[in-house]
């Protein structure tokens, strides 16, 4: 669907030229991430800083997340594009989310995860729209973002 740009807002054009430039990396996986206790914006950003040096330690890896707050509690959540170039395994990343967010409990046998902070990772699929979904976050006044990455 091709839509003329002189009828969009100044914030859908700035939302589709992010996503346009988001487009040109190579992402594996899109992820929502949250906490079980209130997640400021300065620790979000230590989190993602502390998950991408824990995810380049596999080799190539690329971060870009956006922290905004969170509308079902107080803090904030963050949405995140990882691109691992297929180094990095799914079970891989929601354990280092545990790690650097905070969650050092190791599960006892019979445990369930339900006192892990939440992880929803899904393999990136770029006809759905996750970059237009992060570029619409980038537009808001009270968030975060940054891209993160050891590829040249």
């Amino acid at each position: 669907m091709n839509v003329d740009a002189s009828k969009l807002s100044q914030k859908e054009q700035v939302r589709n030229s992010y996503a346009e430039w988001l487009d040109t990396f190579d992402w594996s996986y899109w992820a929502t991430l949250t906490t079980r206790y209130k997640l400021t914006m300065p620790s979000a950003r230590r989190a993602m800083n502390g998950m991408f040096d824990q995810l380049s330690k596999a080799g190539k890896a690329s971060i870009f997340y956006v922290c905004e707050p969170f509308d079902l509690k107080e803090g904030y959540h963050i949405h995140a594009l990882i691109g691992a170039n297929g180094n990095l395994k799914y079970q891989h990343i929601i354990q280092t989310w545990q790690h650097v967010s905070g969650n050092k409990r190791k599960a006892k046998e019979g445990d369930t995860q339900s006192t892990w902070n939440r992880v929803d990772l899904q393999t990136y699929q770029p006809k759905l729209g996750a970059r237009h979904y992060v570029g619409k976050y980038m537009t808001k006044n009270a968030c975060d973002y940054d891209i993160l990455t050891n590829e040249k």
